[in-house]
């Protein structure tokens, strides 16, 4: 397994989680040493700080992101993202992103989403969300809060850096 996050220097989501935990042991006062030990193990697919439980790190075996009630961030284990998609972007699957960006905020392919996307980071674009309900076409989005998707979605998000606590190699 590799850490995306390595690529790109850390990608947080907030208010996240991670469903199911890892094996034992399963929490860390450190986000480095949750990092470290989650990708070690087969059971684990990404790490939830817990704000209700000390803030402590905790390893989980869920692969989605799921709406958090409770304002945990997640950084998630995944592969790199190869081909059409820029470095710099992630992957989320199962999950949304709200509202429409202004026209045009349709695209038949992602590349061209993201490609337009990223000239309205600044005003008022926070992703593309794929919507397979509606002949899997990309869609620009306002919104920047990953919210839990009923419906299958998949969403990118350019991932600011987390800079600091990310373990190099």
């Amino acid at each position: 397994k590799q850490w995306y996050q390595r690529r790109v220097r850390g990608c947080a989501n907030n208010d996240t989680y991670l469903g199911g935990y890892s094996s034992e042991p399963k929490a860390f006062n450190a986000l480095t040493e949750a990092i470290e030990a989650c990708a070690g193990r087969t059971d684990c697919w990404g790490v939830t700080q817990e704000p209700y439980n000390s803030n402590r790190y905790t390893l989980r075996r869920g692969i989605n992101l799921e709406a958090s009630p409770t304002g945990e961030t997640s950084w998630v284990n995944c592969e790199p993202i190869l081909g059409e998609i820029p470095e710099g972007w992630c992957t989320r699957v199962n999950v949304y992103l709200g509202g429409y960006s202004s026209e045009p905020k349709a695209f038949k392919t992602l590349t061209e989403a993201i490609g337009a996307c990223a000239g309205r980071i600044d005003s008022g674009c926070g992703g593309v969300t794929q919507e397979p309900y509606n002949s899997n076409r990309y869609t620009l989005r306002r919104g920047t809060d990953l919210k839990a998707s009923p419906s299958g979605e998949t969403s990118w998000v350019n991932c600011e850096p987390v800079l600091g606590e990310i373990p190099e190699e």
